[in-house]
């Protein structure tokens, strides 16, 4: 399991920006065991949100 990390003061600003009234507000988090094959990545969701 990775080691936690403290969130950065703008992640927590983000992060304190989301709330049911700011609908436009797209987060998210992606927990990898190595490191991204970004061409990989951008492929599948090039395909994926094409879709």
């Amino acid at each position: 399991m990775p080691r936690l990390v403290p969130m950065s003061s703008v992640d927590a600003a983000w992060l304190g920006m989301e709330d049911p009234t700011n609908l436009m507000m797209v987060t998210g988090v992606l927990m990898l065991e190595g490191k991204a094959d970004l061409k990989r990545l951008r492929t599948l969701l090039d395909k994926r949100l094409a879709a």
